[in-house]
Protein backbone atom coordinates (compact mmCIF):
# COMPACT_ATOMS: atom_id res chain seq x y z
CA UNK A 1 0.00 0.00 0.00
CA UNK A 2 3.08 2.58 1.05
CA UNK A 3 4.53 1.75 -2.64
CA UNK A 4 1.32 2.02 -4.30
CA UNK A 5 0.79 5.78 -2.42
CA UNK A 6 4.27 7.14 -3.40
CA UNK A 7 4.06 5.78 -7.03
CA UNK A 8 0.40 7.83 -7.44
CA UNK A 9 1.95 10.93 -5.31
CA UNK A 10 4.75 10.68 -8.09
CA UNK A 11 1.97 11.20 -11.15
CA UNK A 12 0.96 14.67 -10.85
CA UNK A 13 4.75 16.26 -10.81
CA UNK A 14 6.29 13.25 -12.62
CA UNK A 15 3.97 13.70 -15.65
CA UNK A 16 4.92 17.39 -15.87
CA UNK A 17 8.60 16.50 -16.65
CA UNK A 18 8.19 15.17 -20.67
CA UNK A 19 4.20 16.50 -20.99
CA UNK A 20 2.37 19.16 -22.76
CA UNK A 21 3.33 22.82 -21.09
CA UNK A 22 1.18 25.81 -20.13
CA UNK A 23 3.15 27.75 -22.89
CA UNK A 24 2.76 25.46 -25.76
CA UNK A 25 -0.63 24.72 -25.21
CA UNK A 26 -1.62 28.43 -25.33
CA UNK A 27 0.40 29.15 -28.24
CA UNK A 28 -1.56 26.31 -30.01
CA UNK A 29 -4.67 28.03 -28.65
CA UNK A 30 -4.02 30.74 -30.84
CA UNK A 31 -5.59 28.42 -34.06
CA UNK A 32 -7.02 25.26 -32.11
CA UNK A 33 -8.07 26.39 -28.81
CA UNK A 34 -10.58 23.31 -28.14
CA UNK A 35 -7.77 20.72 -29.45
CA UNK A 36 -5.46 22.81 -27.07
CA UNK A 37 -7.53 22.45 -24.29
CA UNK A 38 -8.27 18.40 -24.63
CA UNK A 39 -4.66 18.03 -25.19
CA UNK A 40 -3.86 19.78 -21.35
CA UNK A 41 -5.76 17.23 -20.22
CA UNK A 42 -3.37 14.51 -20.71
CA UNK A 43 -1.52 15.30 -17.62
CA UNK A 44 -3.24 15.21 -14.32
CA UNK A 45 -2.06 19.06 -13.52
CA UNK A 46 -0.63 21.89 -15.62
CA UNK A 47 2.87 22.01 -16.71
CA UNK A 48 3.70 25.43 -15.16
CA UNK A 49 7.01 26.33 -17.65
CA UNK A 50 7.80 29.33 -18.52
CA UNK A 51 5.68 31.39 -21.52
CA UNK A 52 9.25 31.69 -23.42
CA UNK A 53 6.42 32.05 -26.80
CA UNK A 54 9.30 32.67 -29.41
CA UNK A 55 12.03 29.98 -27.93
CA UNK A 56 8.84 27.45 -28.23
CA UNK A 57 8.59 28.44 -31.87
CA UNK A 58 12.17 28.43 -33.15
CA UNK A 59 12.59 25.11 -32.30
CA UNK A 60 9.73 24.01 -33.06
CA UNK A 61 10.03 24.95 -36.41
CA UNK A 62 12.67 22.44 -36.98
CA UNK A 63 14.18 24.67 -39.95
CA UNK A 64 11.06 25.22 -41.43
CA UNK A 65 11.10 21.24 -42.64
CA UNK A 66 8.34 19.40 -41.57
CA UNK A 67 8.72 16.65 -39.16
CA UNK A 68 6.57 14.00 -41.50
CA UNK A 69 7.74 14.62 -44.74
CA UNK A 70 4.96 13.79 -46.90
CA UNK A 71 3.51 14.79 -49.34
CA UNK A 72 0.04 14.16 -48.48
CA UNK A 73 0.42 16.28 -45.39
CA UNK A 74 1.52 19.34 -47.67
CA UNK A 75 -1.96 20.63 -47.04
CA UNK A 76 -3.49 19.74 -50.76
CA UNK A 77 -5.54 16.58 -49.60
CA UNK A 78 -8.87 17.67 -48.30
CA UNK A 79 -8.77 14.15 -46.61
CA UNK A 80 -5.55 14.31 -45.41
CA UNK A 81 -6.90 17.16 -43.52
CA UNK A 82 -9.67 15.44 -42.01
CA UNK A 83 -8.21 12.05 -41.20
CA UNK A 84 -5.26 14.21 -39.31
CA UNK A 85 -7.68 15.96 -37.72
CA UNK A 86 -9.88 12.97 -36.57
CA UNK A 87 -6.67 11.28 -34.70
CA UNK A 88 -5.85 14.32 -33.40
CA UNK A 89 -9.27 14.80 -31.69
CA UNK A 90 -9.60 11.45 -30.73
CA UNK A 91 -6.39 11.41 -28.71
CA UNK A 92 -7.40 14.34 -27.18
CA UNK A 93 -10.63 13.29 -25.95
CA UNK A 94 -8.94 9.99 -24.90
CA UNK A 95 -7.03 11.64 -22.62
CA UNK A 96 -9.65 14.12 -21.46
CA UNK A 97 -11.67 10.95 -20.51
CA UNK A 98 -8.87 8.63 -18.97
CA UNK A 99 -8.27 11.61 -16.65
CA UNK A 100 -11.87 11.53 -15.62
CA UNK A 101 -12.17 7.67 -15.52
CA UNK A 102 -9.48 7.79 -12.92
CA UNK A 103 -10.46 10.09 -10.86
CA UNK A 104 -13.86 8.56 -10.65
CA UNK A 105 -12.53 5.20 -9.54
CA UNK A 106 -10.05 7.14 -7.05
CA UNK A 107 -13.32 8.68 -5.54
CA UNK A 108 -15.92 5.70 -5.54
CA UNK A 109 -13.66 2.54 -5.89
CA UNK A 110 -10.62 3.99 -3.29
CA UNK A 111 -10.90 6.41 -0.78
CA UNK A 112 -8.26 9.22 -0.03
CA UNK A 113 -7.12 10.80 3.15
CA UNK A 114 -7.00 14.18 2.65
CA UNK A 115 -10.91 14.96 1.91
CA UNK A 116 -11.73 13.22 5.14
CA UNK A 117 -8.85 14.97 7.04
CA UNK A 118 -9.30 18.57 5.60
CA UNK A 119 -12.97 18.85 5.69
CA UNK A 120 -14.72 21.67 3.98
CA UNK A 121 -18.22 22.34 5.26
CA UNK A 122 -21.11 22.26 2.66
CA UNK A 123 -18.52 20.50 0.27
CA UNK A 124 -18.88 16.43 -0.25
CA UNK A 125 -15.49 14.37 0.18
CA UNK A 126 -16.52 12.91 -3.26
CA UNK A 127 -16.23 16.39 -5.19
CA UNK A 128 -12.63 17.14 -4.17
CA UNK A 129 -11.01 14.82 -6.39
CA UNK A 130 -13.69 16.20 -9.52
CA UNK A 131 -13.15 19.47 -8.35
CA UNK A 132 -9.23 19.50 -8.48
CA UNK A 133 -9.27 17.89 -11.67
CA UNK A 134 -11.77 20.81 -13.16
CA UNK A 135 -9.40 23.55 -12.22
CA UNK A 136 -6.95 22.27 -15.02
CA UNK A 137 -9.92 24.36 -17.54
CA UNK A 138 -9.62 27.85 -15.52
CA UNK A 139 -5.54 27.85 -15.31
CA UNK A 140 -5.49 26.94 -19.15
CA UNK A 141 -7.48 29.53 -19.71
CA UNK A 142 -5.63 32.18 -17.68
CA UNK A 143 -2.62 30.30 -20.00
CA UNK A 144 -4.25 31.36 -23.57
CA UNK A 145 -4.90 34.94 -21.81
CA UNK A 146 -0.50 35.39 -21.59
CA UNK A 147 -0.94 34.42 -24.93
CA UNK A 148 -3.57 37.32 -25.55
CA UNK A 149 -1.49 39.77 -23.66
CA UNK A 150 1.90 38.56 -25.30
CA UNK A 151 0.54 38.86 -29.02
CA UNK A 152 -1.96 39.98 -31.28
CA UNK A 153 -3.49 38.54 -34.76
CA UNK A 154 -2.59 40.86 -37.99
CA UNK A 155 -3.60 38.85 -40.27
CA UNK A 156 -5.55 37.10 -41.45
CA UNK A 157 -8.53 38.77 -40.24
CA UNK A 158 -10.86 36.67 -37.73
CA UNK A 159 -14.45 36.01 -38.02
CA UNK A 160 -16.66 32.91 -37.54
CA UNK A 161 -16.06 30.95 -40.25
CA UNK A 162 -12.34 31.22 -40.16
CA UNK A 163 -12.42 30.36 -36.23
CA UNK A 164 -14.17 27.11 -37.02
CA UNK A 165 -11.92 26.04 -40.16
CA UNK A 166 -8.51 27.08 -38.08
CA UNK A 167 -10.21 24.88 -35.53
CA UNK A 168 -10.53 21.25 -37.65
CA UNK A 169 -7.45 21.70 -39.88
CA UNK A 170 -4.33 20.64 -38.44
CA UNK A 171 -1.57 23.85 -38.25
CA UNK A 172 0.83 22.73 -40.92
CA UNK A 173 -1.99 22.21 -43.62
CA UNK A 174 -3.89 25.52 -42.52
CA UNK A 175 -3.42 29.02 -43.78
CA UNK A 176 -0.18 31.52 -43.02
CA UNK A 177 -0.98 33.96 -39.46
CA UNK A 178 0.85 36.66 -38.50
CA UNK A 179 1.03 37.77 -35.29
CA UNK A 180 3.23 41.10 -33.63
CA UNK A 181 4.42 41.08 -30.21
CA UNK A 182 2.57 43.94 -27.67
CA UNK A 183 5.56 45.60 -26.15
CA UNK A 184 2.94 47.77 -24.28
CA UNK A 185 1.64 44.93 -22.31
CA UNK A 186 4.73 43.62 -20.89
CA UNK A 187 3.84 43.95 -17.55
CA UNK A 188 0.02 42.43 -17.40
CA UNK A 189 1.60 39.83 -19.31
CA UNK A 190 4.25 38.89 -16.99
CA UNK A 191 2.54 39.84 -13.93
CA UNK A 192 -0.64 37.10 -14.91
CA UNK A 193 2.30 34.42 -16.52
CA UNK A 194 4.03 34.79 -12.81
CA UNK A 195 0.47 34.72 -11.05
CA UNK A 196 -1.12 31.65 -13.54
CA UNK A 197 2.43 29.53 -13.26
CA UNK A 198 2.20 30.00 -9.28
CA UNK A 199 -1.20 28.78 -9.42
CA UNK A 200 0.00 25.23 -11.58
CA UNK A 201 2.46 24.75 -8.99
CA UNK A 202 0.14 24.88 -6.06
CA UNK A 203 -2.52 22.80 -8.20
CA UNK A 204 0.74 19.73 -8.50
CA UNK A 205 1.29 20.39 -4.90
CA UNK A 206 -2.74 19.82 -4.40
CA UNK A 207 -2.53 16.77 -6.45
CA UNK A 208 0.50 14.91 -4.75
CA UNK A 209 -1.77 15.51 -1.71
CA UNK A 210 -5.12 13.94 -2.73
CA UNK A 211 -3.51 10.91 -5.22
CA UNK A 212 -0.60 10.25 -2.55
CA UNK A 213 -3.26 9.88 0.25
CA UNK A 214 -5.48 7.45 -1.51
CA UNK A 215 -5.59 4.08 0.02
CA UNK A 216 -6.92 0.20 -0.99
CA UNK A 217 -5.31 0.30 -4.06
CA UNK A 218 -3.42 -2.73 -4.13
CA UNK A 219 0.38 -2.48 -6.52
CA UNK A 220 -1.07 -4.76 -8.76
CA UNK A 221 -3.95 -2.56 -9.68
CA UNK A 222 -2.08 0.60 -9.45
CA UNK A 223 0.44 -0.37 -12.10
CA UNK A 224 -2.56 -0.14 -14.92
CA UNK A 225 -3.67 3.23 -13.85
CA UNK A 226 0.21 4.58 -14.13
CA UNK A 227 0.55 3.22 -17.45
CA UNK A 228 -2.61 5.43 -18.78
CA UNK A 229 -1.51 8.43 -17.73
CA UNK A 230 2.11 7.87 -19.27
CA UNK A 231 0.73 7.29 -22.34
CA UNK A 232 -1.60 9.98 -22.59
CA UNK A 233 1.38 12.21 -21.51
CA UNK A 234 3.13 10.93 -24.42
CA UNK A 235 0.68 10.56 -26.83
CA UNK A 236 -0.56 14.25 -25.98
CA UNK A 237 2.69 15.43 -26.46
CA UNK A 238 3.86 13.82 -29.66
CA UNK A 239 -0.04 15.70 -31.14
CA UNK A 240 1.51 19.05 -29.85
CA UNK A 241 4.88 18.65 -31.16
CA UNK A 242 3.15 17.87 -34.67
CA UNK A 243 0.86 20.59 -34.39
CA UNK A 244 3.76 23.08 -33.36
CA UNK A 245 5.92 22.10 -36.22
CA UNK A 246 3.30 23.19 -38.72
CA UNK A 247 2.40 26.02 -36.40
CA UNK A 248 5.64 27.72 -36.45
CA UNK A 249 6.14 26.96 -40.15
CA UNK A 250 2.93 28.88 -40.71
CA UNK A 251 3.33 31.54 -38.60
CA UNK A 252 4.98 35.32 -38.88
CA UNK A 253 6.14 36.96 -35.52
CA UNK A 254 6.33 40.59 -35.99
CA UNK A 255 7.74 42.72 -33.29
CA UNK A 256 5.81 45.67 -32.43
CA UNK A 257 8.97 48.42 -32.45
CA UNK A 258 9.73 47.78 -36.47
CA UNK A 259 5.42 48.23 -37.36
CA UNK A 260 5.51 50.97 -35.75
CA UNK A 261 8.85 52.48 -37.10
CA UNK A 262 7.42 51.28 -40.64
CA UNK A 263 4.61 53.68 -39.72
CA UNK A 264 6.75 56.70 -38.60
CA UNK A 265 8.24 56.62 -42.21
CA UNK A 266 5.15 56.09 -44.17
CA UNK A 267 3.81 59.30 -42.24
CA UNK A 268 6.98 60.48 -43.19
CA UNK A 269 6.98 60.15 -46.55
CA UNK A 270 3.30 61.65 -46.61
CA UNK A 271 4.44 64.22 -45.05
CA UNK A 272 7.22 65.46 -47.81
CA UNK A 273 5.19 64.91 -50.90
CA UNK A 274 1.99 66.67 -49.42
CA UNK A 275 1.50 69.96 -49.47
CA UNK A 276 -0.65 72.30 -47.40
CA UNK A 277 -3.46 73.93 -49.56
CA UNK A 278 -2.68 77.09 -47.85
CA UNK A 279 0.66 77.10 -49.11
CA UNK A 280 -0.21 75.94 -52.54
CA UNK A 281 -2.58 79.33 -52.25
CA UNK A 282 0.50 81.45 -51.18
CA UNK A 283 2.43 80.04 -54.55
CA UNK A 284 -0.06 80.90 -56.52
Amino acid sequence: MAVTAILLALLPGGLVQFGPSMAEISLLSTRRPILAMLLGFGLMSPNPNEFDYEAILEKASNNNEPLVPLRILDGRSFAAKVLVSLVEYGIGLAATGNLFWEVYRFTYQAISLAPMVVYIYGLPETSILFGWAFLNIPIYLLSFGVFALTFRRTAPRSNLVSLIVGELTPCGQGRNLTIRRRDNRRFQQNLLGTAVRVIGGLHIILGTVLIGSIVLIPLADSLPVIYTFVFAALFTRAVLVYELNGLARKTTVEKENMSREADAEAKGLLGVNCIPLNQMDMEE
